[in-house]
């Protein structure tokens, strides 16, 4: 798996040189410019907005799973004060309904892990399709041939900063997001 990694990483790198090597033969006055997509998606508005309400929903989340671990928790003095004063019978009905809703806690914290890795990934992938979307507009109006994106992945090495345009990205994306 390793080795086939490494080769498409190798093959994408080399069709990325490529690319730019095709553009930068065809017109020395085409636009090639890049953006840190990190950057960008850090101090994007829309993307701010989007990790405070997945933040929120997630201060919710956990403060149900307090809820109930407390709700266990009593359940555990309850049962430990009571023990002496029941019978086996008893002592195994209430050990059992301990576990039950342990079980009961697992499955929902299970469940709200899947819920908020789902709800993360959408929200990402909304936000991603934004920027997307945005930044073809942004080549488009500014006539670049092409963005290129840094990655932390290293997909350019190197590049001048003068063809860094995240700021730029930035300003704009925001101000679209902020309606003006």
């Amino acid at each position: 798996m390793n080795k086939i990694t490494t080769i498409l990483s190798i093959s994408a790198f080399i069709v990325q040189l490529g690319i730019i090597g095709f553009l930068v033969r065809q017109d020395s006055k085409e636009k090639l410019v890049y953006i840190n997509s990190a950057q960008l998606l850090n101090e994007y508005k829309g993307m701010q907005k989007a990790r405070q309400a997945f933040q929120i929903k997630s201060k919710k989340w956990q403060s149900n799973i307090d809820s109930l671990v407390s709700d266990i928790e009593n359940l555990i003095v309850i049962h430990e004060k009571r023990m002496p004063a029941m019978t086996k019978k008893e002592v195994v009905a209430s050990k059992a309904g301990i576990e039950a809703k342990q079980r009961e806690l697992m499955k929902y914290q299970e469940a709200i892990r899947n819920n908020a890795a789902a709800e993360d990934e959408k929200m990402t992938q909304n936000v991603l399709n934004e920027v997307n979307d945005f930044l073809v507009e942004f080549g488009k109006a500014n006539d670049y041939k092409i963005i290129l994106s840094a990655t932390s992945a290293g997909n350019i090495v190197y590049a001048e900063e003068s063809l860094d345009i995240t700021s730029q990205v930035i300003d704009a994306l925001n101000l679209q997001y902020l309606g003006q």
